[in-house]
């Protein structure tokens, strides 16, 4: 996280009181009317700043709530309190595991201070430790942790009546102090260290770099305990609840099944059905080449990758100015009858092109002229039809675009003749 304003300036407090306030549901933020899951992290980074260790240990517990089976994430899109469909927003999510990661690594191992790292930083050990984890004989364990200053191990193994802490470090340069903060749900009592320097400060024990060794004596607050099972098992109650009004008002659930477990078979006819020959045809991987121009990644053999549904995703070539042309080499003369166009569409576009086809990339036959199309562009693309021919080089001839100067090709599937 980004130190810019000290951890209590007004304006941080008056933040998280109405992000807290306006924003959540189901204990994670919303972005606009739906749930957005890992930016519930950027208020939980601070709440571990702060010292707020139980908001911010049960944003931990409402993110893990809302992941899959194997605790994966997805990012915005399924409605508080209503249908879990997140709208194509599929788990697993690569920033969600990515802030979901720098959210645990924080509460156990984080580096602060020391002006945005240009001075000597204090390092932060289990600012976040939860009471389900604080069982005599068990252990919280950081172990070769990179930090700014180097690599720290530290373990903090749970007692009767208190914990150990030990640790071990291969610092590059010192860090000001290491800061050990006391858990939440305990009242400290006594503590010893072997540091040349310690002492109780904020409700945390800071220490010289030099330590190796703290003992922590506590007795436990009685408080309602906070685990990640209770807080699945009051969400469950919650929504029980809200489903029995629901239902009450004469409304009818969404059913959801999962989806039917197909044989091997099954599965290769529907893949086929997407990706088979018959669908993709016999340019996909083959060379291409083109008269000039490529714009960003979008370089001309993403036009016979194979994708023609993915207009959003980066699969399609783009080359300014018109006119341009996109060649490609089927690396031997083929009968074919049908060259499929999918030039790039949207509300209304729409493009002009020839096809043109040739045995030795000299002499040319035009098999398709769409040179005063004003149709729309659409996902099914243009299918040309033509007397088979027999050509190794297919060449679209790209000339107008209704909407800006440049080509844009998705996708071109050749068909050998049948």
């Amino acid at each position: 996280p980004s130190e810019v304003l000290e951890p209590f300036d007004p304006r941080v407090s008056t933040t998280l009181e109405k992000m807290h306030r306006d924003k959540y549901q189901e204990g994670v933020m919303m972005y606009y009317s739906v749930l957005h899951h890992y930016v519930t992290t950027n208020v939980t980074q601070t709440h571990i700043v702060r010292g707020e260790q139980k908001a911010a240990l049960t944003d931990f517990y409402h993110l893990l709530l809302h992941t899959g089976s194997t605790h994966e994430g997805f990012e915005l899109g399924a409605r508080p309190w209503g249908e879990r469909d997140v709208g194509g927003n599929y788990p697993p999510h690569g920033w969600f595991a990515a802030k979901f990661n720098a959210v645990l690594r924080n509460m156990l191992v984080q580096e602060r201070g020391g002006n945005g790292g240009l001075g000597a930083r204090d390092l932060h050990l289990f600012s976040v430790i939860s009471p389900e984890w604080a069982i005599p004989g068990r252990e919280v364990a950081i172990r070769n942790a990179p930090t700014d200053v180097g690599p720290i191990s530290a373990v903090m193994k749970f007692t009767g009546d208190g914990a150990v802490v030990t640790l071990a470090s291969a610092f590059r340069t010192q860090p000001a102090r290491i800061v050990l903060h006391i858990p939440y749900f305990v009242k400290l009592s006594s503590f010893t260290s072997d540091a040349e320097e310690s002492k109780l400060e904020n409700g945390a024990v800071t220490l010289s770099p030099d330590v190796s060794t703290v003992s922590l004596k506590w007795t436990k607050d009685a408080q309602e305990p906070l685990s990640y099972s209770s807080v699945v098992e009051d969400y469950k109650r919650e929504y029980a609840r809200r489903y029995a009004e629901y239902t009450a008002a004469g409304k009818k659930p969404m059913r959801i099944e999962a989806p039917k477990l197909l044989t091997a078979a099954e599965r290769r006819a529907s893949f086929d059905s997407k990706w088979g020959a018959e669908v993709v045809g016999i340019a996909v991987g083959k060379p291409v080449t083109v008269s000039g121009g490529t714009e960003h990644n979008h370089v001309p053999e993403r036009a016979v990758d194979g994708n023609a549904d993915d207009r959003d995703g980066s699969s399609w070539w783009a080359g300014p100015p018109t006119p341009r042309w996109l060649q490609i080499d089927l690396e031997k003369p083929v009968l074919i009858d049908r060259v499929q166009v999918f030039p790039y569409w949207d509300a209304g576009r729409y493009y002009q092109y020839t096809v043109q086809v040739s045995q030795d990339g000299e002499s040319w036959e035009q098999v398709a002229d769409w040179s005063k199309n004003t149709k729309p562009a659409t996902p099914k693309g243009d299918l040309h039809k033509f007397e088979a021919t027999k050509a190794r080089y297919v060449r679209v001839n790209m000339l107008h675009n209704s909407a800006n100067t440049s080509v844009h090709l998705v996708e071109v599937r050749v068909f050998p003749a049948k």
